[in-house]
This record gives structure tokens, C-alpha cells and sequence, in this order.
């Protein structure tokens, strides 16, 4: 499981202001505030056999907002989607859309269920629905994410993403290179929420 539910969209308006931003390809945004480490993806093998997918940036925010943004419904819908319920505890789980009309309970709406939590450290989590037309939907208990946030100097926090479970299938290949894309502009898309305001997604057509 992971941050992104589907492919990489178009570079969203922000409600403050923001900075002119840049595309890399894939059309991932790739700007990076003055003096920022850049974003970095790696790949690692984890201790079962299977491929690790290990994305990591930098925020000029400070870990509680940083928490705030990955814990609360307000936070999800400030950076990843429009729509969020959040039962924020273990075994509580995140529904998300990004269709501005969904409900609570809709078949169409994304689930990640909570598996373990660090107060203001740390989030592991598990998809266990996604929408129709998901590719590969067959495999999602394979996979899972860990979110780690660690304060850093002068008020930056540093998030790192973990995605594992990703075995040797042309199934798992095909998740792996979809959020590969998908986690990169997830987490550009939290940076760019913290450091430049929250996405406007009145602005934006709904799906």
C-alpha cells in the first residue's frame, strides 16, 4: 500500500502563494524550496526477500504540523484528496476520494487500515480497498507502508516513506513502478502543502 491511488495527476493550484513549479519527467513536480535537500527515491530488499521502496524529503514545517497533516482528516484533505474520514487509532482506518461527491462507505472509495502508531513518529498502513480499475488490485495484502517523521534543525522535519512487500511477479513490477511515480508526488504534493499553502481543489475538475 502507499500514499497513491492513482496515476500522477497534473500539478494542483494551491489556495496561498505558491512558487512557479517545475515539471521532472513523469511529470512529477520537482521544485524545492531555496537551500532544501531534494526529494530521494531508493530501492532496498528487505529481510524477507521481497523489493523495499524508500522515498524521503525534506519540509520546512515543523513534525507536529507535519503529524497534524498525516493524522486528521482537515490534514489529508490540505495535501492528498479532497474527501477523507479518518478513525485514527490501530486498526482504524483512512477512506479517502479524490471525488468531491463520495460518501463515507462508497465501494469506490480508497481504504488504508492502520496497522501501528508512534504519536508524532511514526504510521504503518495497509490498503485494503482501491478504487475500480485499480491495476493489480490482487495483491494489495502484499503490500505496506511506513511513515517516519524526524524533526530536524531550524524547524524542518524530514519524512521518509517505505513501501515493502513487493515480490518478483509482473503484478507486484507494475505496483511497484506505479507508486515508484505516484509516492514521489505525494510527498511533493505534502511539501508543497506545508510550505505554500493547501491544494485548492475547487479549482480543480471533479473526476
Amino acid at each position: 500500500c502507499a500514499l497513491a491511488a492513482q496515476p500522477p495527476a497534473p500539478v494542483p493550484p494551491r489556495v496561498g502563494n505558491g512558487r512557479v513549479q517545475g515539471r521532472c519527467p513523469g511529470h512529477l513536480r520537482c521544485v524545492a524550496p531555496h537551500g532544501a535537500r531534494a526529494q530521494t527515491v531508493r530501492e532496498a530488499v528487505g529481510s524477507d526477500g521481497a523489493r523495499l521502496l524508500v522515498h524521503s524529503v525534506d519540509i520546512a514545517a515543523d513534525a507536529d504540523l507535519l503529524w497534524s497533516a498525516l493524522s486528521t482528516a482537515e490534514g489529508w484533505q490540505s495535501w492528498a484528496v479532497p474527501v477523507a474520514f479518518v478513525d485514527f487509532r490501530i486498526g482504524g482506518e483512512f477512506e479517502t476520494s479524490y471525488s468531491r461527491a463520495a460518501l463515507k462507505g462508497d465501494p469506490a472509495n480508497i481504504r488504508n487500515r492502520i496497522l501501528a502508531i508512534v504519536p508524532g513518529r511514526m504510521l504503518v498502513i495497509q490498503a485494503v480497498q482501491a478504487p475500480p480499475g485499480f491495476p493489480h488490485r490482487e495483491i494489495l495484502p502484499d503490500l505496506w507502508s511506513v511513515i517516519e517523521i524526524e524533526p530536524l534543525a531550524a524547524g524542518r522535519t524530514r519524512v521518509t516513506l517505505t513501501g515493502g512487500g513487493y515480490r518478483t511477479s509482473p503484478a507486484h513490477d507494475g505496483l511497484f513502478a506505479f507508486f515508484r511515480a505516484g509516492n514521489a508526488q505525494a510527498l511533493g504534493n505534502l511539501r508543497d502543502s506545508l510550505e505554500h499553502g493547501p491544494i485548492n481543489w475547487a479549482a480543480i475538475a471533479a473526476p
